[in-house]
């Protein structure tokens, strides 16, 4: 059996490596395919393990013995699914890998919104911290998490990961997810609520955030984007009501 590894330098490394696969058959392991080179190269692939590379009916179409496609990500939006699934083709990706590594990247982001410590380090590396005036020069508008709002559109594993970081800095925390949830000191709210109470704006850049926690597919793709500009066409406030509603009636 052959394994191919089409993207292997955005995975394997020194301290991870792919050698336990070689256990299932002959390993080729390829750094970085261009999109032009993928099907001369998976042409006699029995399995495909990849990260990001794009797998479809044209970069497959010399793949006749190919049947499992196996991907280092949770997300499988690089993978023509329908495609696979015509051919008989299994995918299976990595659920669940990086819930920790995502919640703690975003705490990442909102403290570097908040705390500035980036743009403080340059500051005092410039020398200007040592030349200042004043013992504490807050030269950076810092802000606190405790008491804001964020808001968090779908409520799995990492959702549920980001909701527990949040409540430990004293968050008030709102989610909106698809079917009904319930998770302790967190409200369930429609999509709508949710936006107006943690989206950034101008006015309230340091009061609220918003996070996503969904996979990419065609039903999530742009989604925010989307719903906004529904409500717009919908004449907001009717579209809102009509949301509400319907979010009434699945809570009853």
């Amino acid at each position: 059996m052959k394994i191919v590894l089409t993207d292997a330098q955005t995975v394997v490394d020194e301290a991870v490596t792919a050698d336990i696969l070689k256990q299932f058959g002959e390993v080729e392991a390829h750094g970085l395919l261009r999109y032009e080179e993928v099907a001369d190269k998976v042409t006699d692939a029995d399995l495909i393990v990849c990260n990001k590379t794009l797998l479809n009916e044209y970069t497959l179409r010399k793949a006749d013995r190919l049947r499992y496609i196996g991907l280092f990500a949770t997300g499988y939006n690089n993978i023509d699914i329908e495609y696979c699934r015509k051919k008989g083709i299994t995918v299976c990706n990595a659920g669940s890998y990086s819930t920790n590594a995502v919640a703690q990247h975003t705490f990442a982001l909102i403290l570097a919104h908040y705390n500035k410590v980036s743009s403080y380090n340059q500051y005092v590396q410039d020398g200007k911290w040592k030349r200042s005036p004043t013992f504490s020069p807050f030269v950076y508008p810092l802000n606190e998490l405790a008491g804001k709002t964020i808001g968090i559109v779908g409520l799995g594993a990492i959702g549920q990961a980001v909701a527990k970081i949040a409540l430990a800095f004293g968050m008030n925390v709102i989610f909106h997810n698809r079917s009904l949830r319930e998770f302790d000191g967190a409200k369930q709210v429609t999509l709508t609520e949710l936006l107006q109470q943690s989206a950034l704006s101008a006015e309230r850049r340091f009061r609220e955030y918003v996070q996503q926690s969904q996979l990419c597919s065609d039903e999530t793709r742009r989604f925010v984007c989307q719903h906004s500009a529904r409500r717009r066409d919908a004449g907001g406030r009717s579209a809102e009501r009509t949301e509400q509603r319907s979010f009434g009636r699945r809570l009853h």
